[in-house]
């Protein structure tokens, strides 16, 4: 995985060197990654619902869930909630 952030600071999923698979590890440990795409493509093949995780209140529930679902990992729950959605 590849470093990020400044010397001797945080080291943050959003650095612009990482690959999308370097921060899918960092985010969700190895091997989450393509099962909440799965998730989430399946939910949200239009990529309608904004998926960060500080969104503004207010939104739809469902983006909520959408969103609690995509960067939990329990991924037991997050196919609890896909079905709730």
């Amino acid at each position: 995985m590849s470093s990020g952030g400044g010397p001797g600071g945080f080291r943050t999923y959003r650095d612009e060197k990482w690959t999308v698979p370097e921060m899918a590890e960092y985010l969700y440990g190895v091997g989450n990654f393509k099962k909440l795409q799965q998730i989430k493509t399946e939910v949200d093949p239009n990529e309608m619902f904004n998926t960060d995780p500080q969104a503004p209140l207010g939104l739809d529930d469902r983006v909520h869930r959408l969103n609690w679902c995509f960067y939990s990992k329990d991924l037991s729950s997050c196919d609890r909630s896909r079905r709730t959605l």
